[in-house]
């Protein structure tokens, strides 16, 4: 919050403005997750009072995923896609407990189907990011590659800088 309220400073902005405005997205996300998965609210709420630190963090998290789920639409349908198959093992397993007994593995076996596509579709997402993060490494690799080419002259730069004051 420090950070961002240095930042606002700079821009002109009032602290209380920039306390507002964290405040308000921080209601709006979290009225989205109490809507979407009551359970993580909980545990949220729960985070908020003992531990605040670790409550921030899962915020700038769900945050990030929240913009992401707004921004690109190949992710949110993939989002969608688990939050609607994790419903329905949740749904079955409603189901099974009610069941007879002699219907109770046919739930089973549509719970384990489910819950195993959730796993692919989680685990695709893991391999997709870690693919990202590469990507990243790479470019953050080749601009280190780019600037040690140029050692002498980086450094001649600041020698030069430092005798001109």
């Amino acid at each position: 919050m420090f950070r961002l309220l240095v930042l606002a400073a700079a821009l002109g902005a009032t602290p209380n403005a920039v306390a507002g405005e964290a405040e308000s997205r921080e209601t709006e996300l979290l009225a989205r997750v109490a809507e979407r998965d009551p359970a993580l609210h909980d545990r949220l709420m729960a985070l908020k009072t003992t531990d605040p630190s670790a409550y921030l963090a899962q915020l700038a998290r769900l945050t990030k995923i929240s913009e992401r789920y707004h921004d690109d639409p190949a992710f949110a349908a993939r989002v969608d896609q688990i939050t609607s198959l994790e419903e329905q093992v949740r749904d079955l397993a409603v189901q099974w407990a009610a069941a007879a007994p002699g219907a109770r593995p046919g739930i089973r076996a549509q719970m384990a189907a489910a819950s195993s596509e959730v796993f692919e579709l989680k685990q695709a997402e893991r391999r997709k990011r870690i693919v990202e993060y590469q990507e990243r490494l790479d470019r953050l690799e080749a601009e280190v590659s780019e600037i040690e080419a140029k050692r002498a002259e980086v450094i001649e730069r600041w020698v030069n800088q430092a005798l001109a004051r």
